[in-house]
């Protein structure tokens, strides 16, 4: 006997009285009356196609809803970017990257190369696989760093940022960085590494430029290591190349 396809509970019920009170070998669609065993060919497909568009419309609402809770996170400028004049390096990194791995990504590249809107790009990847995302300008991370640090809430920012899923922070070094910044980046970066939880980073500034921001020569190096290939993707905007992460080799290999 053909099953029917039930349009939500409230059929299903209405189904089931129609079946105890009337039977089923009468013969008869209990839809619209025609014979068949239960519900006819042409009910059935209706029925079907209604559960579909439903289950598409819950759908669309749903990732209407997500999309709304992604916009809350990232700046309004980056959010209306057309597919189309998204660089073929940008859409390649957002299609590779896994939002499950325990390697971050590095974009580097001159000012207006789309740093930012590839980044936010692979963020939404991983927002969309149902990971929780927090976006960081880098300058506006270190102003609301040393207001906390003031108010004696250092640790507790840092303690939020190490845990969170997956971090963005954008424009590292357009700001000048402070000796507690320094020590915060390294502590933020190492601690979201030892948890194996990934960083989304941006920068204009090649290597060396990078590291002159630093006042701390040292710090300075073992920020630019975690952001580097050993923990993350590179990607050089200027020549669109994209490099795997090199992990360190274990002493025994």
């Amino acid at each position: 006997m053909k099953q029917a396809a039930i349009l939500n509970p409230e059929a299903a019920k209405a189904i089931s009285e129609t079946v105890a009170t009337q039977g089923i070998n009468k013969g008869i669609c209990v839809y619209c009356g025609d014979p068949a065993d239960l519900v006819c060919d042409h009910c059935d497909a209706q029925v079907t196609r209604r559960n579909e568009a439903a289950k598409a419309r819950e759908q669309r609402e749903k990732e209407r809803q997500r999309l709304g809770w992604f916009a809350d996170k990232v700046p309004d400028l980056y959010l209306a970017t057309d597919e189309m004049l998204v660089p073929h390096w940008a859409r390649t990194i957002a299609e590779t990257w896994n939002p499950q791995d325990r390697y971050g990504v590095t974009i580097s590249g001159p000012s207006n190369s789309w740093k930012t809107r590839a980044a936010i790009k692979i963020l939404e990847r991983a927002f969309l696989a149902g990971k929780q995302i927090e976006f960081r300008q880098a300058g506006d991370l270190r102003r609301e760093m040393n207001r906390m640090a003031r108010e004696g809430g250092d640790s507790e920012l840092l303690r939020e940022l190490c845990a969170v899923p997956v971090l963005l922070v954008d424009d590292m070094g357009n700001q000048a960085f402070t000796e507690a910044s320094e020590e915060f980046l390294l502590a933020l970066f190492e601690g979201r590494i030892n948890r194996f939880l990934p960083t989304i980073t941006t920068t204009q500034f090649p290597s060396d430029e990078f590291l002159a921001k630093f006042s701390n020569r040292r710090i300075g190096m073992a920020v630019a290591k975690r952001i580097g290939p050993e923990y993350n993707w590179m990607i050089n905007t200027a020549t669109g190349n994209i490099t795997e992460p090199q992990p360190p080799k274990s002493p025994h290999q």
